[in-house]
């Protein structure tokens, strides 16, 4: 036989926020942060300066913390008044606090600047002071933080009485609170610079590397409360279910 149901809900929890956000890029290096090249005398023979190396990426931002999931709404007050019940078979009811919702997933963060180039080293700086190196690349931003997921609503106090003259009638009444959402993902660490160029054309390191972001938080479920069912032999009506808050 095929149970009827009747189902009082809190509203669940507002989502966070998408889609995330991600930290910003690296600026440019102004003039690209090339070095300045090496000079010489005597036709190219004799270095009287050496070219110097590329300046280093700048760093990008990290990406922010990604918004919490809001909280589900605990089960609203009401009286429900069944006239007449047309179902003799089972009858759950259930009284429930809302779902929490996810929380956002944390952004990307920026990539690392270029690094620099270097100067150009004239063949006699090369003899006497060896190749100069290219900028490092710039480090990337951190992962956004994962944001924690809602509290679940609260259940409430419930109370259901129906005419004991409905023999075949089988009431049940579960009041639970809403489960808590769950965290969402954190970021992921931007890509880092590449590194400039150096004079004999061999590539700096690239940028160092950042953290993805913190694990978001798991939130509790709501309380559940309690309810009752009662057969009566003095009711007006079939059945009549009260719901109050905690």
């Amino acid at each position: 036989m095929a149970t009827s149901a009747i189902v009082v809900r809190g509203a669940d929890g507002t989502p966070a926020p998408a889609p995330p956000v991600n930290g910003n890029d690296a600026l440019p290096l102004a003039d690209g942060g090339r070095g300045t090249s090496g000079k010489t005398a005597w036709w190219g023979l004799e270095c009287t300066l050496s070219a110097t190396p590329g300046a280093q990426g700048n760093p990008a931002s990290g990406a922010p913390p990604a918004s919490n999931g809001g909280t589900g709404r605990a089960a609203p007050s009401l009286s429900l008044t069944i006239a007449k019940i047309s179902t003799s078979g089972p009858l759950a009811i259930t009284v429930s606090g809302g779902t929490g919702a996810r929380g956002g997933n944390g952004g990307i963060g920026g990539t690392g600047g270029q690094g620099g180039q270097a100067g150009t080293q004239p063949t006699a700086c090369t003899t006497k002071y060896g190749p100069v190196k290219g900028g490092p690349g710039g480090p990337p931003g951190h992962g956004g933080d994962a944001g924690t997921g809602g509290a679940g609503g609260d259940g409430a106090l419930a109370s259901v009485i129906y005419d004991e003259r409905l023999t075949k009638l089988d009431v049940s009444l579960n009041c639970i609170g809403g489960s808590g959402g769950d965290p969402g993902d954190p970021g992921k660490p931007g890509t880092p610079g590449k590194g400039g160029l150096g004079s004999d054309g061999t590539p700096a390191r690239d940028g160092t590397t950042a953290s993805p972001g913190g694990v978001g938080g798991q939130s509790s479920g709501g309380s559940s409360g309690s309810g009752s069912v009662t057969p009566v032999s003095t009711l007006a009506v079939e059945l009549k279910l009260v719901v109050a808050r905690l």
